[in-house]
């Protein structure tokens, strides 16, 4: 069926012999407390703003998933199509826009990059690239509503305001962005507290693009790794002690995780189990209009530490 999604595991509206539904279930959790959400928040705010230089040191490859991505976001681009509009929320160091610049050096490129952490964005400046600085998580929880900081690297690329958007509300409003072509969010759902806050921040990439437009992101599964489950076994239980944290307070699948050996450096992380991934694919598609496009999965060793998800804007 041409209208099924590209996937390597059952599409999100099979039930099978399943029972009730698993993505409903996930959806019906009893959501995660606020203070305890913006407490992960704050570790993981403290954690890349003291360990920015050594994390960004680690992570300068792109990643194989990306390709897949982009191959699929382009499958049919417009007719003398030759730029593209990108929103990368959480980009990090830019190295998923320097990807971009080599995997396409036919496409003018530009870019909304968002961040919380500005350091990691500053040690990479890259050209056709926006720089905004906002606290999604924060957001979010409803925790600012501070104007957006935000830098331009690119002569030409001027602020393009989206008045439709923002009066739309959401976590991505006050940046005023315009609607683009490819909105992608990599290593980043991972280290968002709460199915609900997930849900909105992937719902918030969908809102953003233009009709037939992409929506990109990668599902961590650290927790099907042997090496990565035996790392978390030590350092949660380390970290819940350190910060007197109640494991009870978390959700199935929250870790908290070392970093270098580096003392009390803890950063909170979820692991997606595909029921989950069903279930945010539910509730956005279910909140923009959006379809989903595909599902896969690459990576690691392995070739399946991410889970991909692409969604696809109704045209």
């Amino acid at each position: 069926d041409p209208r099924r999604p590209a996937t390597d595991a059952k599409p999100p509206c099979s039930r099978g012999a399943r029972g009730p539904r698993a993505d409903t279930l996930w959806a019906t959790m009893a959501p995660m407390d606020t203070a305890t959400a913006q407490r992960l928040n704050e570790l993981n705010a403290r954690f890349y703003r003291e360990h920015a230089p050594s994390f960004s040191a680690t992570r300068q490859a792109p990643w194989e998933g990306w390709r897949r991505c982009l191959t699929r976001a382009l499958d049919a681009p417009a007719p003398g199509k030759q730029a593209l509009h990108v929103l990368d929320l959480a980009c990090g160091n830019l190295r998923f826009e320097r990807f971009l610049v080599e995997a396409r050096p036919d496409l003018t490129v530009r870019v909304d990059a968002v961040d919380s952490c500005a350091t990691l964005a500053a040690s990479a400046a890259t050209p056709g690239v926006r720089f905004h600085e906002l606290d999604v998580v924060s957001a979010i929880l409803g925790g600012t509503d501070a104007p957006d900081q935000t830098r331009a690297e690119a002569d030409g690329h001027a602020p393009a305001g989206n008045p439709a958007a923002a009066s739309a509300g959401g976590p991505l409003a006050p940046l005023q962005l315009a609607p683009c072509d490819l909105a992608v969010s990599f290593g980043f759902l991972h280290h968002v507290p709460g199915f609900e806050q997930r849900a909105t921040a992937l719902a918030a990439l969908g809102a953003q693009l233009r009709p037939g437009g992409v929506a990109a992101v990668s599902l961590w599964q650290f927790l099907d790794d042997e090496r990565l489950t035996r790392k978390a076994a030590a350092s949660h239980p380390a970290a819940l002690a350190d910060l007197g944290l109640d494991a009870s307070a978390l959700d199935e699948g929250d870790r908290l995780l070392g970093w270098q050996n580096a003392l009390g450096a803890w950063r909170y992380c979820h692991h997606f189990a595909e029921p989950e991934v069903d279930a945010l694919s539910a509730a956005a598609c279910a909140a923009t209009g959006a379809r989903e496009l595909a599902r896969f999965s690459a990576d690691g060793a392995s070739g399946r530490l991410n889970r991909y998800l692409l969604l696809q804007a109704s045209a």
